[in-house]
């Protein structure tokens, strides 16, 4: 007799467990498909609650979620009441809840089993988990959506940036072109009449030099380079280009001889020229 009575007690838990993992494998279920909307799990979880109880017949469930409720059909409030909290990121954002409708023999909580306390607690944990991961996908799709834009916006302004820069080139050539032909259509024809007087040849030749580097200058050469030259030595550097000699650069710098040669120094300083027997001359015109 006794043994009939421990087989009948060890078949109903058994059969009570089987409950608990049909709900627990009924959650899991619910969040298989990672599109599955958060109202679609809870209604579908508390459909799920009731049949898990012991006196699954008059049961019913209950889950409150930021303001909303989810319930069974059957649903109404009573004493006979079991809950665990939703905890979001450890706060507390809602509750699940299983209520009897009439009084049931008493166990280990009231009305409920120990293993359905600890059930009801294992599925208020599981939802928040299911919160966090659905909060987390949302933030990732927001994330990679505005990284995606951004990267779009960056293309579309690097294309821009490519394109202004083509242009800025396509008209630095156009200048330069136009520049060269005004200058050998109008200025280099009078220069070259200039040049029949000895007196003013150097002179006309270190113009027509200046004038036909205006596309090139070597000022802008030495900035780009970062040679660290002043504006005095620059001007040497042109004149020195158009092979003008100390003497010629003093004459018309209106400078001392030995000052054209300390700058010459200094120049063949700052371009690494010193105690080379590099032609300063040439070595510029190569800049």
């Amino acid at each position: 007799m006794k043994n009939k009575k421990r087989d009948k007690d060890l078949l109903h838990r058994l059969s009570e467990r089987v409950k608990e993992l049909n709900c627990l494998y009924g959650l899991s279920r619910l969040c298989e498909d990672p599109e599955t909307p958060l109202e679609k799990i809870f209604r579908g979880i508390t459909d799920l609650l009731p049949a898990s109880w012991q006196h699954h017949d008059i049961a019913c469930a209950r889950i409150f979620f930021e303001g909303k409720e989810y319930k069974t059909k059957n649903f109404k409030e009573t004493r006979w009441r079991q809950s665990a909290a939703i905890k979001v990121f450890n706060i507390n954002k809602g509750a699940v809840e299983v209520y009897y409708l009439k009084e049931a023999p008493r166990c280990f909580y009231g009305a409920f089993l120990k293993e359905e306390k600890l059930l009801i607690d294992s599925v208020g944990r599981q939802l928040g988990k299911i919160i966090e991961r659905k909060n987390m996908e949302i933030v990732l799709k927001e994330s990679k959506s505005q990284l995606e834009r951004q990267k779009l916006s960056l293309e579309q302004k690097n294309l821009a940036l490519r394109e202004i820069i083509e242009q800025i080139e396509i008209d630095k050539n156009n200048i330069k072109e136009n520049i060269m032909i005004n200058l050998e259509e109008t200025v280099y024809p009078i220069l070259e009449k200039l040049r029949v007087k000895k007196e003013v040849r150097k002179y006309v030749d270190l113009l027509k030099y200046h004038l036909g580097a205006l596309t090139s200058s070597f000022r802008a050469g030495a900035k780009k380079k970062n040679f660290r030259m002043t504006p005095r030595e620059i001007e040497i550097c042109n004149m020195i280009k158009a092979n003008l000699g100390s003497k010629e650069i003093a004459r018309f710098l209106n400078i001392s001889l030995e000052t054209v040669e300390t700058h010459r120094r200094n120049i063949r300083k700052k371009l690494k020229l010193s105690n080379k027997k590099s032609n300063l001359a040439s070595y510029l015109q190569q800049l």
